[in-house]
């Protein structure tokens, strides 16, 4: 199946689902405050793989070729947006990304998660910036116990694989200054 007929199928069944409660697992770090259970034996996409609050940044990953290209890098940190986050993006975006040919827009947002150094929780919250392989800077914020990269709250903190470490997110992070030219040129191309 074409994936951008399965992700436009995805988000339009997305939008009409109910919007569930985060599992026990996020919960519990965002009640005790506790980092993530340590999983040594995988690379970043691995490990992702076998989270299901993940599955539609594995599915998104896979589609843009990036998945060995994750699983074969050394030292990077993965802001990975939950199925919940994927749910909050705008319908004329997901247009555009479905309707985008060369994955372009896919690749510049899937990017822009992630940082090309290994960045832990403490690391993360002592910067006002991070550097991303997409080539644009997040911002850092915190506020009290709460941490927002751009507009995105952390979940969960420092899951440690074998290349990578990985904070989970609330929100997918847009690189708009870098893809509004993009996504509109593929939204008027589609009517």
């Amino acid at each position: 199946m074409d994936w951008r007929l399965y992700t436009h199928n995805r988000i339009t069944t997305m939008k009409y689902s109910l919007i569930l409660p985060a599992s026990a697992f996020v919960f519990a770090f965002l009640v005790l405050g506790t980092s993530a259970p340590q999983a040594q034996a995988a690379n970043v996409v691995e490990t992702a793989q076998s989270v299901d609050e993940l599955s539609t940044l594995v599915e998104l990953v896979v589609a843009a070729g990036l998945a060995d290209t994750l699983a074969e890098a050394d030292d990077i940190t993965v802001f990975a947006p939950t199925d919940e986050a994927f749910e909050k993006l705008p319908a004329l975006l997901m247009r555009a990304i479905a309707a985008d040919e060369d994955n372009s827009i896919l690749t510049a947002i899937l990017t822009y998660h992630v940082a090309p150094e290994r960045l832990r929780a403490e690391d993360v919250v002592a910067k006002r910036s991070i550097e991303t392989l997409q080539g644009s800077s997040i911002r850092v914020r915190t506020a009290g116990p709460t941490v927002l990269l751009d507009t995105s709250r952390v979940t969960a903190v420092d899951i440690e694989t074998d290349n990578a470490t990985v904070h989970t997110i609330d929100r997918v992070l847009i690189p708009w200054r870098d893809i509004l030219r993009d996504v509109i040129a593929t939204i008027r191309s589609t009517h």
